[in-house]
């Protein structure tokens, strides 16, 4: 990949190079094994210097709210331990109301959600 889509701290070292340098060092359980860099795991943190990693920190953008809608739906599947739970609540139960119509910006994200829920 050329530098011209890797993330270049203003230190001048690519956060890409160094997790795939560095991560053959650490345990295979960590999320870095999958690019995911763990905010909360001193292994990753000591890859970087203290400059590096404030502004690594600095760059993580903060979750958008949930919408109360697709919470409440996502909730239907709080308590499926087993296959026939999940089953049982997909042929049950909906993402909306039988009478109320579909709407793109209410609906459009618990619908997904119930897709995937019925592909896994």
């Amino acid at each position: 990949m050329g530098h011209t889509y890797k993330w270049i701290l203003s230190s001048k070292r690519c956060v890409k190079d160094m997790i795939f340098k560095e991560k053959k060092k650490l345990s295979v359980e960590s999320l870095i094994y999958s690019w995911i860099i763990d905010l909360d795991d001193p292994d990753i943190e000591n890859l970087f210097t203290e400059n590096e990693w404030r502004e690594i920190k600095n760059e993580v953008r903060e979750l958008p709210k949930v919408d109360e809608y697709f919470a409440r739906s996502l909730s239907r599947f709080r308590n499926v331990q087993t296959t026939a739970d999940l089953r049982k609540v997909i042929e049950t139960t909906s993402y909306r109301n039988k009478n109320d119509p579909f709407n793109r910006d209410k609906h459009f994200d618990s619908e997904w959600a119930e897709l995937v829920m019925r592909h896994l």
